[in-house]
């Protein structure tokens, strides 16, 4: 199993947000959790990600004990429903931010952004636009390919295509069960709609 849950418990002022979950993800598998706005889907994935601290129960990632080990150190791609781009960088800039803080030569991360860039249809001349001259889709485009950067084993996704219009939803919808195909990574996607 790529991950493990075990009796997870997270509480806010002592309400139950997440009660008692366990789940087993499979390796590649592409996961989807649906439920309504304030079920603590976020929570759970944050959680896991470890982004947020579990109150009780047991987290495990392709069977190391991760619990209390921090989100750096769990190597796992996050997606988020606002994308969390930095407004200040290229899109370039923001593709390559994981590999620059690790150190990466800016040869080997240009490079790795050019080929993302290629897998996720975003047009190289793209590399030097700032990221706020894109369209929405396109944002979403470099978030992901941000998160895949340094080629994480799992990519969690929270909400990331709630605030696009349907018909591109839908397109890019398409578009991520392609690239979880090609890739073979673990997905956890949350979402209020299908």
């Amino acid at each position: 199993m790529s991950i493990t849950l075990d009796q997870v418990t997270k509480q806010y002022q002592g309400n139950p947000v997440v009660n008692d979950v366990s789940l087993a993800v499979a390796e590649g598998e592409f996961f989807v959790l649906l439920g309504p706005s304030g079920s603590g889907k976020s929570t759970l994935l944050r959680t896991i990600a470890g982004l947020t601290d579990v109150d009780h129960g047991r987290i495990t990632l392709f069977g190391r004990d991760v619990t209390q080990v921090s989100a750096r150190e769990r190597e796992v791609g996050f997606v988020f429903q606002n994308y969390a781009l930095f407004r200040h960088m290229t899109v370039g800039e923001n593709i390559e931010f994981s590999l620059k803080i690790r150190g990466e030569a800016p040869a080997k991360r240009k490079a790795r952004a050019l080929e993302l860039m290629d897998l996720l249809r975003l047009p190289q001349t793209y590399y030097g636009k700032n990221v706020l001259k894109c369209s929405g889709g396109e944002r979403q485009r470099v978030a992901l390919a941000r998160a895949l950067a340094y080629n994480p084993q799992i990519l969690f996704f929270d909400e990331p295509l709630s605030a696009i219009d349907y018909k591109l939803r839908k397109t890019l919808e398409k578009e991520l069960k392609d690239i979880h195909r090609e890739t073979k990574k673990t997905f956890v996607y949350i979402t209020h709609s299908l």
